[in-house]
């Protein structure tokens, strides 16, 4: 099937926790979501302090090149779910998996938050009533309503409204539908400026509807500048952006000062949410759609992990991987503030990216998908009337 003169390859399963498949998949979108992922822990790595405008240049713009693209990352991830999603019917075993996914993770952490405890305070009663209460406040919320995980959170809520988006989708029409997208226009601006998990929630559906207004009806703007060169432009004028920010402090000129406030809502902006990296992605998405459709067994099957290197190296409970890993390599002098930072910094990433990649595809082998199997065998009916209730008429 052609759609605005992309190639569109149909999935037989897209869940953000499906089990690997090697059938019906387009490689390049699946080794962009390894990418996004990539993105995602290089910025979580900027907790190094490297985004600082008072370290040193090399250190600054190290973190800025690389460290960037983290909401890029999301947005991808975004972009991807949501174009296949508005194609297919609500699945409960989908959300099942997800919350199962997410609990093992949790599960674990809070076993290590337990024996953590028990080494400082050498206290059994003590250590159970620490963990009671990390269950009690924060635990009984996971993966919902909760900041450990906001985007599983967000994306939680948002496949439980995807029935209700689609049937948007496919009543309004087209004119009624681009009306409602340029009204709501201001959620994805309000967004940048606002981190809670309701306006997280309502981003996610703008950008369905988004999404699915695009592969409905097509967008022949975006396909015209859907293209590496404008990708890479488009990065180009963010890094130069954060580069201007660096100055503050040490050029402070009038005319400096006023781009450099402009800059840091427009262009330098890559917190939470951000219109100028939702365009960026959107152009990036579309423009590996237009590429020759690929096939990889190996990619594929690692992009399924994809979501599980997310949760091994991201959590609010401990142990952070990240961070941890972070901590103990300043302790033992390997990051440095001279030339070969840059390289230091790829190494860190790549490091947590495969030691994660590795982890989930244990964890998927071993504990996911027998369970899953054994859930879906025995619960069949219940979960098949959940599916048939959730096809709103």
């Amino acid at each position: 099937m052609k759609f605005c003169g992309f190639k569109v390859v149909n999935r037989m399963d897209d869940s953000l926790s499906s089990a690997p498949s090697a059938n019906g998949r387009n490689s390049n979108i699946e080794l962009l979501r390894l990418i996004s992922m990539f993105f995602i822990i290089a910025f979580h790595a900027t907790r190094m302090g490297c985004t600082n405008i008072n370290e040193p240049l090399v250190v600054y713009a190290s973190g800025i090149t690389l460290g960037s693209w983290g909401i890029l990352g999301v947005d991808l991830f975004l972009i991807i779910s949501a174009w296949f999603l508005v194609d297919q019917k609500f699945k409960t075993k989908k959300i099942i998996g997800l919350l199962f996914q997410v609990f093992t993770y949790i599960v674990v952490f809070y076993i290590y938050s337990f024996f953590n405890t028990f080494n400082i305070t050498h206290s059994v009663a003590g250590s159970f009533a620490n963990l009671l209460k990390d269950i009690v406040s924060d635990g009984f919320l996971q993966p919902l309503w909760s900041s450990c995980y906001w985007f599983v959170t967000a994306y939680f809520f948002l496949y439980i409204m995807s029935p209700l988006l689609n049937k948007i989708l496919g009543a309004v029409g087209k004119d009624n539908l681009a009306k409602i997208l340029v009204l709501l226009i201001f959620v994805p601006v309000y967004a940048q400026f606002n981190t809670s998990i309701v306006c997280d929630v309502f981003y996610f559906a703008y950008v369905y509807l988004l999404v699915g207004y695009i592969k409905k009806y097509g967008l022949r703007q975006l396909e015209k500048f859907a293209s590496i060169k404008n990708v890479i432009l488009v990065s180009i004028s963010i890094l130069l952006a954060n580069l201007i920010l660096y100055t503050n402090g040490k050029i402070e000129a009038m005319p400096l000062r006023v781009v450099r406030f402009i800059l840091s809502f427009t262009l330098a902006s890559t917190g939470r949410h951000s219109m100028i990296l939702l365009i960026d992605a959107l152009l990036v998405f579309f423009s590996v759609l237009k590429l020759p459709v690929r096939y990889n067994k190996t990619i594929n099957k690692m992009a399924a992990c994809s979501l599980g290197i997310y949760l091994f190296q991201e959590n609010s409970i401990g142990p952070n991987i990240l961070n941890t890993f972070i901590s103990f390599l300043k302790s033992t002098g390997f990051i440095t503030a001279n030339a070969i930072f840059p390289l230091e910094y790829i190494a860190i990433v790549i490091v947590v990216f495969v030691a994660g990649l590795l982890v989930e595809s244990v964890r998927s082998i071993l504990i996911q998908e027998p369970t899953m199997r054994w859930l879906e065998k025995k619960y069949a009916k219940g979960m098949n009337r959940i599916d048939l209730w959730m096809e709103l008429p």
